[in-house]
């Protein structure tokens, strides 16, 4: 590796990194946009989070917290609200 290269690697993580500064920003303004029309952020980011996840890992985690709802009291329909 030469000092060309490690400029060159440098270069370009810095300037994802501003893209990604960018994009942050982006996304802030967009979560703002969503707020002022009415819409819940805070629901807004645990919808994108779990579509993130495969299915499956979503039933999963979803059956645990029956579980543990049920074993607490409190009923299925309860435990979103």
């Amino acid at each position: 590796m030469t000092d060309g290269d490690l400029e060159s690697l440098i270069d370009r993580i810095q300037r994802l990194e501003d893209q990604r500064s960018a994009l942050n920003g982006d996304i802030h303004d967009l979560f703002a946009a969503a707020k002022a029309i009415g819409f819940d952020t805070k629901v807004m980011r645990q919808a994108i989070k779990l579509r993130r996840r495969e299915l499956a890992a979503r039933e999963s985690q979803r059956n645990v917290l029956d579980t543990y709802n049920e074993a607490v009291g409190i009923g299925m329909h309860e435990s979103w609200f």
